[in-house]
C-alpha cells in the first residue's frame, strides 16, 4: 500500500532517484523546467530564487576551493623538489669533502621539518592555516578578476573612443578637404 503523502525528505530521496535515472540517460532540466517543477512543489519564487543563488555561490566557492588545492600542491611538490635538490648537493658535497655526514644534516632536518609541517597543511584542508590560506588566496584571485575585468572593459571603451575619434577626424579632414 503506497502512502498517501510523503515528508520533505522522503520527496527528496524520490526526485533524487528519479533525477539520477534522467540523468543516466542523457536528459538535462532546463532553467525554466527546474523552476517549474519547484513551482509544482510549492516553492515560492523568491524562495526558489534565493535558493538558486546559494547553490550558485556554493558551486562557485567549491570551483576556487579545488583550484586551491591544485594550487597548494603543486607548489608543495616544487618545495619538495627543491629540498631534494638541493639537500642532495649539500650531503653530496658533506660526503666529498669530510668522507662523513656531519653538517650538511642540520639544512637537511630544518628543511625537511618546514616541509612536514606544508604537507600537513596543504594535504590537511580542514586545518585553520589551510582555511586562512585560502581565503587569503581567493581574495586576490576575486580582486585580480575584477582588475582583469575592468581593465578589459576600460580597453574596450577606448578603443570605441579612438574609432569614434578617428571616424570625426577623418569626416572633418573630408569637410576640409572638399
Amino acid at each position: 500500500m503506497e502512502p498517501e503523502t510523503y515528508s520533505d525528505q522522503e520527496v527528496q530521496e524520490i526526485l533524487q532517484r528519479a533525477l539520477a535515472r534522467r540523468t543516466q540517460s542523457g536528459d538535462r532540466l532546463s532553467r525554466d523546467q527546474v523552476r517549474a517543477i519547484a513551482v509544482e512543489l510549492g516553492v515560492s519564487e523568491a524562495e526558489y530564487a534565493q535558493a538558486e543563488r546559494e547553490w550558485q555561490a556554493q558551486r562557485q566557492t567549491q570551483h576556487l576551493a579545488t583550484r586551491f588545492a591544485t594550487h597548494k600542491r603543486h607548489r608543495f611538490q616544487d618545495g619538495l623538489i627543491r629540498f631534494a635538490i638541493v639537500n642532495a648537493f649539500l650531503i653530496a658535497l658533506n660526503l666529498w669533502i669530510q668522507h662523513r655526514l656531519s653538517w650538511a644534516m642540520y639544512p637537511f632536518l630544518f628543511w625537511g621539518l618546514g616541509i612536514a609541517l606544508d604537507a600537513w597543511v596543504t594535504f590537511n584542508p580542514q586545518n585553520p592555516t589551510y582555511q586562512k590560506q585560502f581565503a587569503a588566496w581567493k581574495e586576490q584571485y576575486e580582486r585580480e578578476r575584477a582588475i582583469a575585468a575592468a581593465t578589459q572593459t576600460a580597453t574596450q571603451t577606448a578603443l570605441k573612443l579612438a574609432g569614434k575619434f578617428a571616424t570625426q577626424l577623418e569626416q572633418w579632414m573630408d569637410k576640409k578637404l572638399s
